[in-house]
């Protein structure tokens, strides 16, 4: 039997063992220890930066203000900043800045609009839609409801059927702007909104009278358009964004469902013939969400006190856009000696923001749709398309905050403010030094004549 024994030299270095793992361990939380406090302390340094670069976004939007508190807007874009009820407007990048000036100084006009005019542009509703960004990665997206009338023109003035007040509508907002439905009669204006189930007509001294609305589930984007005294509403999309079909009719105070809108078409433009009973209806989206490329004349027919829509049959060719489009605007108009339907801006699956221009000859159907210069900026979701003092101007819609502002394709979409013109002789648009009194979009356009304020 063997013994061993523990001599004070192995005592020693069992000691020493013991102790060298124990000064790793510690060594070792105190690695941890300090990776935890480097990542908090990165953490920290981080929220620190978003908070000053906001605060400093923040200063920004409110410095450099005239005396009425207001910054100077280039005229492609109005961005505005919600602060209560004022706004500040803020300027774009210094990039883009240099491209809008460029554009501006080649192609602005001083000319304004004729005292003795006899029509104006009339916009209703819509809603202004504005885009901040303070760094690369911080933006900030603003939508308000236009609940107003804006006049382009000077016989807005002098015109008290024009109402200068909103109907007391309950739950209108920026998210139901699209489901407003209006209509412009002999001497009023009819507002109606799917989810509350009423209409409002204008009378003058600011009279809102109530009507009652159709039953019909909530519907965006449909078709509008008085005839002879008879307001039509076609197709449109569900809230499910399914198609929808229905065709009604406001005449004499009531409305009335007639037959199916068989194409189910939406975001489409429609322009009044009231001298040839005919409504036509240009571009749109079709049921499956595909940009329709056609125009479509009905003949208005009355029959047993109903007004009934009869297509023509036309060749498709003659009446197929250069550009399908959706979201447009379109308006009958003059250039030289032509009677001509226009279309302008709108959107396809490629483009966000048009800046072309077409139109029709009605005298000449044989020749098709013809293309005119480029708008200055591209414009979408229903800009303002009429003809006034002889000229055919557009105004408003939305069009691109980034590099690109004619075709859309970077940067977000905001709210316009700006009107061009047409200068015949010099084949090409003109900005205009005026500017609307709010950037709009999504809104309706009427043109209203001299004999509509008597």
């Amino acid at each position: 039997m063997r013994f061993s024994v523990l001599t004070d030299e192995d005592s020693d270095q069992d000691h020493i063992t013991t102790f060298q793992l124990n000064y790793l361990i510690n060594k070792q939380k105190k690695e941890k220890y300090k990776k935890f406090i480097k990542c908090f302390l990165m953490v920290s340094a981080l929220f620190v930066c978003v908070t000053i670069t906001v605060t400093l976004c923040q200063l920004q939007f409110k410095r450099d203000l005239d005396a009425e508190g207001r910054r100077i807007v280039l005229p492609g874009v109005q961005l505005k900043i919600k602060q209560g009820k004022n706004f500040i407007a803020k300027n774009k990048t210094e990039e883009n800045d240099q491209i809008d000036e460029n554009v501006s100084v080649k192609n602005q006009t001083t000319e304004d609009f004729d005292d003795a005019s006899d029509a104006v542009l009339v916009l209703v509703g819509g809603l202004t839609q504005t885009t901040a960004m303070c760094n690369m990665s911080h933006r900030h997206t603003e939508i308000v409801p236009r609940t107003d009338f804006e006049v382009i023109g000077k016989l807005g003035k002098q015109c008290q059927n024009i109402p200068t007040s909103w109907p007391p509508f309950q739950s209108y907002n920026e998210s139901l702007a699209d489901y407003l439905t209006v209509f412009l009669f002999n001497k009023s204006f009819m507002l109606c909104l799917d989810l509350e189930g009423f209409c409002y007509e204008s009378f003058p001294g600011e009279v809102w009278k109530k009507h009652k609305y159709i039953d019909r589930s909530s519907v965006s984007s449909s078709i509008t358009a008085t005839v002879n005294s008879v307001g039509f509403m076609l197709g449109g999309r569900a809230i499910d964004l399914s198609p929808n079909f229905d065709h009604f009719q406001f005449r004499n105070g009531d409305f009335s469902k007639s037959s199916n809108f068989q194409l189910g078409l939406a975001k489409s433009c429609a322009v009044s013939l009231e001298d040839q009973s005919m409504l036509i209806i240009i571009g749109g989206e079709t049921r499956k969400g595909k940009i329709f490329e056609y125009m479509i004349m009905y003949d208005i027919v009355n029959i047993n006190k109903t007004s009934v829509l009869k297509r023509r049959k036309v060749h498709g060719r003659m009446h197929k856009m250069k550009t399908g489009r959706s979201l447009h605007g379109c308006a009958r108009a003059t250039i030289g000696t032509k009677d001509v339907i226009v279309v302008a801006g709108g959107e396809t699956g490629q483009t966000r923001a048009l800046d072309s221009v077409e139109y029709f000859d009605l005298n000449n159907q044989e020749a098709g749709w013809i293309s005119l210069p480029p708008l200055n900026f591209g414009r979408t979701n229903k800009p303002s398309l009429g003809f006034i003092d002889g000229r055919l101007l557009v105004a408003g819609g939305a069009g691109n905050s980034g590099t690109d502002s004619k075709q859309g394709r970077e940067g977000n979409l905001v709210s316009l403010n700006t009107m061009e013109t047409y200068d015949e002789e010099l084949n090409s648009w003109k900005i205009m030094n005026k500017k609307l009194d709010h950037a709009r979009e999504g809104h309706t356009t009427f043109k209203v004549t001299r004999s509509f304020c008597k």
